[in-house]
């Protein structure tokens, strides 16, 4: 059955949290791009 962190990854990978993570590097390197512009 597995301890308290085997549930935890079990629930993150239920929720396709490696996408929602992946998702928001790539908005974060979007806006860091755009304020480079600014500077």
């Amino acid at each position: 059955k597995g301890g308290t962190t085997a549930e935890a990854i079990r629930t993150f990978n239920d929720h396709q949290l490696t996408e929602i993570v992946a998702k928001a590097m790539r908005a974060a390197v979007s806006r860091a791009e755009e304020m480079e512009k600014l500077f």
